[in-house]
């Protein structure tokens, strides 16, 4: 796990899931940059888990990037399923997500885990997200409105008060880490939520468990056009999600 080697932070091992669907198009972006972080390769294993993917993903992986572990699954289990099988094959002590259309720089990932340093019982570190441009906030904290639906803060503007280090309710699924062992004992993503709300799902049970999420600024991924387009589309996906949230005042 983390200690402190004569003063020295050491880097905590992570297996990093990039889950994919038909979005071949979006690998060589997305995976030529996970590729060339700068974290030690002995700490870190890349999973590519798709989902039962017809454009070639996984012929593709295979021959562009030798280096990534290939998780196929026979079908389409959604997002948090998907991830639950890949996270129950990662050998690492903490386990990462990072959303197929995401473009991350070379230290997204020593940033992200950087406030392990001085808070090592934190239990997950989600990122900040921003536009494939950079010039726009996609995600720097989520909440849960009293009919029990999460939002994300601030969705579209150039910056935010909200911007700084802090606890939050829940992470962002698509650019996070978790220790493992803990999300295996948790029960990992509800699968009920396939696509959406699975991770201010998963940060609820967390803080009802007394695990601190933290939020890190300083990592920060861009999100391709995909990624921002799908919550203009939320409201038709409202009658799918399950009707079992708590209120968060």
């Amino acid at each position: 796990m983390l200690s402190r080697l004569k003063g020295t932070f050491e880097l905590p091992a992570v297996s990093l899931v990039v889950l994919n669907f038909n979005g071949r198009e979006h690998l060589e972006a997305c995976l030529g940059s996970v590729v060339a972080v700068e974290y030690p390769k002995d700490r870190l294993e890349v999973l590519l888990c798709d989902n039962g993917s017809s454009d070639g993903s996984v012929g593709y992986v295979k021959e562009r990037f030798p280096g990534v572990r290939v998780v196929a699954l026979d079908r389409n289990y959604g997002f948090a399923e998907g991830n639950n099988r890949a996270a129950a094959q990662a050998t690492h002590p903490w386990v990462g997500f990072l959303n197929n259309d995401m473009r991350v720089e070379p230290s997204w990932l020593r940033n992200l885990v950087e406030p392990l340093a001085e808070q090592p019982r934190l239990a997950c570190l989600s990122s900040r997200i921003l536009n494939w441009e950079g010039s726009a906030i996609d995600f720097i904290g989520a909440g849960i409105n009293f009919q029990g639906f999460g939002f994300q803060f601030d969705f579209g503007h150039k910056q935010s008060s909200r911007d700084v280090p802090r606890r939050l309710l829940s992470p962002c699924g698509g650019a996070m880490v978790i220790r493992r062992e803990l999300f295996r004992e948790i029960g990992g993503f509800d699968p009920d939520y396939f696509g959406f709300y699975e991770d201010a799902d998963l940060g609820w049970r967390l803080n009802l468990l007394g695990q601190d999420v933290w939020y890190t600024p300083t990592a920060t991924p861009s999100i391709g056009a995909r990624g921002m387009d799908r919550w203009t589309t939320i409201s038709a996906l409202l009658p799918m999600m399950p009707a079992r949230w708590p209120f968060f005042p």
